[in-house]
């Protein structure tokens, strides 16, 4: 049995070994983020000219020591700049000078990140990867476990086993190319740049020579993996994490990664002193130039790594990234040296604690948490009721290091990649990106006691359910614009610059004296529809604005066409005299001021009852006058991210958010591929030049005797979802191919 045991959680903080039988190591102070001595970063305000920058630079005593040190040069928006100290003046000094300066907008430390190094003995086994497949097995020769407390990796490889034509990123240390289980295209799943081939020229004109499989920011060369025999320790991390993301699957070799095909392209940041600022923004910038430049489906960026302070340099990169439909994957990491997680809500770290709404819309970044081998949540990961948004395996987890090793790591350096590689698997089953790629899997995450109240979904991811098609589990934050909705009475759509897509709908200020209940048949009122999923909780958010900002103004009822309470009762339905309640003003003396959040509870902090539906498909909200003057542009309805907080403020809001979700008219017809279905018993999806999408659905020849009734309870069969309108005459048809072209393999 292994006395020592080695976190890598995150990246950037300090080892904690742990023996059995030692003493309980005493709570430290949490480790202080370092920088670069004698360097900051300054982004100056759009316009300002040679001239501005270099008294800015004398100001900091500073100077702009190589041409590769513009961190963004040109771009429109201000350029951004790695400066080095004469070292007369200190790095505090140096950015107080810059904040009175005004051609500079923000001045900040060059923040140094590290990893956490370290393997334990391993047993190179398909079996061995519990966060893939749980059946309650040993781990590295130790019992216990939870059959199921998994990913469903398996249940989702029956619906997708991932595309080459998928792309992500991973900063991070680099990368053993030649390692057994992984190796470069076409033979691997790491990226060979068809744009760049060695030859001493920039061919594609991104500012990197030969960046042939990706590039190192850290020593500044097109060598992504710079370990030996020597010392195989290096970039150790790196190979390990891209192994859960993408090893090479089903080849007799070592293990699987949760992509059988994915391209995955490394960007070094992390020597071994670490990794700055200035080179992570370079990495996440070069792969958002990656996807702009030459068009590749790169979809999430995985990020295992932290310890830096707060960037608004790195955090404009992202949100760059972000425009581009890139997800931001992020560790949660650990809480320090005493090995115990910390509330991220309360201490925020970085780049996890990051959020991109301002600059793209919707967050990018995804934060995971790590979870263990029984669904706890393990004691070393940081968590945050709104900061960090789901958990993933990230205890004992095998996957390949260096010199074509395998080892067991532990940590959420470990957790986030399951989640990067859940993104590119289900982009490849639906195509996905961006703000539905986030909602698909944070929608579709297990719901596990240990993460309740600690992670914004209160659940571990599940790929399987993420790779579901249709419409169940696509939208799991419904935002619904008003100003697109079906009005009866006096509602009335107004041109409003401040309102989503800008306008609003409003009913008059008549005056009129509030009413006490919803009408079955009122007045006044308008009605959307949308998709949404049975027996999921979801939380009602309205974005409104009283007319004159008075109280008097500022309420609704709420209604839905197959709303049910908890216990499955029908509740606040259309055409009754039930509904619940939405106020702007959530005290009664609290007021109201422009556009506010609030749902359907009443008083400071107080939370309304969540909204169920009876099933999954097409549903109605209809909104009635309860107080005559409102105005509203936005209706949510969350199942992951504002389960428990508000999408924006209560008052004097400015929140934006992108709408999804919403439905029109059914199509006039539904095609479906069956190679997109969830498959049980002998039916599998097969790779088919000939058929839609490049593969079918097939059922194994075994020669049975023919079925002559349909089973309640089928052994074999395979599902798919899809949107449908009531009352309305479908004819069924399918496309198949029997084996053997014989008319005994011929039906279902």
């Amino acid at each position: 049995m292994r006395t020592i045991r080695v976190f890598s959680i995150g990246v950037g903080l300090l080892a904690a070994f742990i023996s059995p039988g030692a003493s309980r190591i005493r709570a430290q102070a949490p480790v202080r983020p370092r920088f670069a001595a004698n360097e900051l970063i300054v982004k100056y305000r759009s316009g300002a000219g040679e001239g501005e920058k270099s008294r800015a630079r004398g100001l900091a005593r500073a100077r702009l020591r190589h041409e590769r040190h513009r961190l963004r040069h040109g771009a429109g928006d201000g350029d951004v700049e790695l400066l080095t100290l004469d070292g007369s003046v200190g790095v505090s000094a140096a950015i107080s000078s810059l904040a009175a300066d005004p051609s500079v907008e923000f001045a900040e430390p060059n923040w140094i990140y590290t990893r956490e190094a370290g393997t334990v003995p391993n047993d190179p086994k398909f079996g061995q990867l519990w966060g893939l497949n749980n059946t309650a097995q040993p781990i590295d020769g130790n019992p216990g476990g939870i059959a199921g407390a998994d990913v469903d990796a398996p249940e989702a490889w029956n619906v997708s086993l991932g595309s080459s034509h998928v792309y992500v990123g991973v900063i991070d240390e680099g990368v053993d190319i030649d390692h057994e289980d992984l190796g470069a295209q076409p033979a691997g799943p790491i990226w060979t740049n068809p744009y760049d081939p060695v030859d001493g020229i920039d061919n594609d004109g991104n500012g990197y020579v030969d960046d042939v499989h990706g590039w190192d920011f850290f020593d500044g060369d097109n060598s992504v993996y710079d370990g030996s025999s020597a010392d195989p320790s290096i970039d150790a991390h790196g190979t390990h994490v891209i192994g859960t993301i993408g090893a090479r699957a089903n080849n007799g070799i070592g293990i699987a990664g949760l992509n059988w095909n994915v391209t995955i392209i490394p960007a070094k940041f992390l020597g071994p002193t670490g990794g700055t600022t200035a080179d992570a923004i370079r990495a996440v910038d070069y792969f958002t130039d990656l996807k702009t430049r030459h068009g590749l489906n790169l979809v999430a960026i995985n990020n295992s790594w932290n310890g830096g302070g707060f960037s608004q340099a790195l955090l404009d990169a992202i949100g760059r990234a972000a425009r581009a439909d890139i997800l931001f994957v992020a560790a949660a990491g650990n809480g320090g040296p005493d090995g115990i997680g910390d509330d991220l809500d309360r201490t925020p770290s970085y780049p996890a604690g990051y959020d991109t709404t301002a600059a793209a819309g919707y967050n990018s970044v995804i934060t995971v948490a790590a979870t263990d081998r029984s669904d706890g949540l393990a004691g070393f990961s940081n968590f945050g009721a709104r900061t960090v948004d789901l958990g993933a395996p990230g205890v004992d987890i095998l996957s390949t290091i260096p010199r074509n090793g395998y080892a067991f790591y532990t940590g959420t350096s470990m957790a986030a990649p399951h989640v990067t590689g859940a993104a590119a698997l289900v982009n490849a089953a639906t195509a996905l990106v961006g703000p539905d790629l986030r909602a698909r899997l944070l929608g579709a995450v297990d719901r596990i006691a240990s993460l309740q109240g600690r992670t914004a979904t209160g659940g571990r991811l599940n790929v399987r359910r993420a790779v579901v098609s249709g419409p169940s589990l696509a939208t799991p934050e419904i935002v619904l614009y008003a100003a697109s909705a079906s009005v009866v009475g006096r509602w009335q759509v107004v041109a409003d610059a401040s309102a989503a897509a800008g306008s609003r709908l409003q009913n008059p200020d008549a005056g009129a004296p509030k009413i006490v209940a919803p009408a079955a048949n009122p007045a006044d009122y308008f009605e959307l529809s949308f998709n949404a999923d049975a027996r999921t909780d979801y939380h009602l958010w309205i974005r409104g604005r009283a007319s004159a900002d008075t109280w008097a103004n500022d309420s609704v009822f709420v209604q839905f066409s197959d709303a049910i309470d908890a216990a499955g009762s029908p509740v606040w339905g259309i055409g009754s005299t039930s509904g619940t309640t939405v106020s702007l003003e959530e005290c009664s003396s609290c007021g109201v001021s422009g556009w506010g959040w609030q749902d359907n509870g009443y008083g400071v902090g107080v939370l309304g009852p969540a909204v169920h539906f009876a099933s999954t498909g097409v549903h109605r909200i209809r909104v009635q006058v309860r107080e005559d003057g409102l105005g509203i542009d936005q209706i949510v309805l969350s199942a992951s991210r504002f389960l428990t907080t508000s999408p924006g403020a209560a008052k004097n809001d400015a929140t934006l958010l992108t709408a999804r979700g919403g439905v029109a008219a059914a199509p006039d017809d539904v095609v479906l591929y069956a190679a997109d279905g969830s498959a049980a018993g002998a039916w599998s999806s097969v790779a088919d030049a000939t058929a839609a999408s490049g593969a079918r659905m097939q059922s194994a020849n075994a020669g049975l005797a023919k079925v002559t009734t349909a089973s309640a309870s089928p052994a074999d069969y395979f599902e798919m979802t899809f949107q449908a309108s009531a009352h309305t005459p479908y004819r069924l048809w399918i496309r198949g191919k029997a084996l053997g072209d014989s008319y005994a393999n011929d039906s279902v």
